[in-house]
C-alpha cells in the first residue's frame, strides 16, 4: 500500500504542475462509517426497501403524487437517523484537502447527508449531484426556488399519522402546494439547476487526478464524470472495500491504481500526502 500511496503523491504532483483540479466523486461508503447506511449494499436502504414498497416504486416523483402521505412519513423518519450524525475521518481528510488545495480541490458527491458540509467543505466546492435532505421545494415547480428543510417540523415513527400542523409546513409558500424533497428520484433527470450536471462535467474534463471513493457506480452521472475525465487523460483512484464498476476502468494503465479499505482509513494518508505537495 506505501508503494501506491507514494504514486498517488506523484500523480498528485503532476496534476497540480499542470494545474488540474483533484477531483473527490464520494457516494454512500465514505457516510457508511458515520452510521448512515448504504443504498445498495448489504442491509442498504435499497436492498431492505421501504417497508411496503419496491425502492424504484417508492423513490419515484411519480408516487410522490400519489402517495405523498407515504413518502413523507419515510422521508421524516430518515431525518432521525441524519440529525446526530457526525462526519468521520474520511470526511474531515477531505475537508482538510480543500484547505490545502483552495484553487485545485472539487469533491462531487451522490450523498444527500450533508455530512462534506458539516465536516468543514465550502458549498463552492462541494457539487451535490443527488440533492441534500436539508432542503425542499414546489411539488408543482411554481417556482424555481429552494427552501431550507422545516426545522420546526419534527420527527416521528414511520408508522406514525401525519398531523395538521406538519401538512401546513410543507406547503409552497408561493402557492400552497406540497413542497418535496430536493433530492433526485429515479424517474427524474440530471440537470444543473438542481444536480449541477453541467458543473460536474466541467470538473471532470480539468480534472488530474479523479478519485473515486465509496461508490459502485450504479447511477448515470458518476460513471459519466469518471468515463469523461479519464477520456480527457486524468488519472484515477478507486477508493472502495470491494470491486466496483470503476474497477475495470482503474486498472490496467500506471496511472490507474486501486485501493482496498475504508475510506475513514484512506483519505487521512492521501492528505498526508498532498500536504507535503504545497
Amino acid at each position: 500500500m506505501e508503494k501506491t500511496l507514494e504514486k498517488i503523491k506523484l500523480l498528485c504532483a503532476q496534476a497540480l504542475a499542470q494545474d488540474k483540479l483533484i477531483t473527490f466523486l464520494t457516494g454512500a461508503g465514505i457516510s457508511a462509517e458515520s452510521g448512515v447506511p448504504t443504498y445498495r449494499g448489504t442491509n442498504g436502504i435499497w436492498v431492505e426497501g421501504s417497508r411496503n414498497y419496491k425502492p424504484e416504486e417508492f423513490a419515484t416523483l411519480r408516487f410522490f403524487k400519489e402517495n405523498p402521505t407515504e413518502v413523507w412519513k419515510f422521508v421524516l423518519y430518515r431525518k432521525v437517523s441524519f440529525r446526530d450524525l457526525q462526519p468521520n475521518a474520511g470526511h474531515l481528510a477531505l475537508a482538510s484537502i480543500e484547505e490545502l488545495l483552495p484553487n485545485n480541490f472539487r469533491l462531487i458527491t451522490q450523498n444527500i447527508d450533508r455530512l462534506h458540509i458539516k465536516a468543514g467543505n465550502t458549498q463552492a466546492k462541494v457539487l451535490e449531484i443527488h440533492g441534500n435532505m436539508e432542503t425542499v421545494r414546489c411539488s408543482e415547480e411554481c417556482s424555481m426556488d429552494v427552501y431550507p428543510f422545516p426545522l420546526d417540523i419534527g420527527t416521528a415513527p414511520y408508522n406514525a399519522k401525519m398531523i395538521t400542523q406538519q401538512w401546513e409546513k410543507l406547503k409552497c409558500p408561493d402557492c400552497d402546494s406540497l413542497m418535496r424533497p430536493n433530492v433526485l428520484m429515479f424517474d427524474e433527470y440530471y440537470n444543473e439547476r438542481l444536480y449541477k450536471q453541467e458543473s460536474a462535467i466541467e470538473a471532470a474534463l480539468n480534472t488530474g487526478v479523479l478519485f473515486v471513493v465509496g461508490t459502485s457506480g450504479a447511477t448515470n452521472l458518476p460513471h459519466h464524470i469518471a468515463s469523461t475525465a479519464t477520456y480527457r487523460g486524468s488519472s484515477l483512484v478507486d477508493i472502495n472495500i470491494a470491486d466496483s464498476a470503476f474497477t475495470d476502468m482503474a486498472t490496467g494503465e500506471p496511472n490507474k491504481l486501486v485501493l482496498r479499505g475504508t475510506s475513514g482509513d484512506l483519505l487521512p494518508q492521501i492528505k498526508q500526502r498532498i500536504q507535503t505537495l504545497v
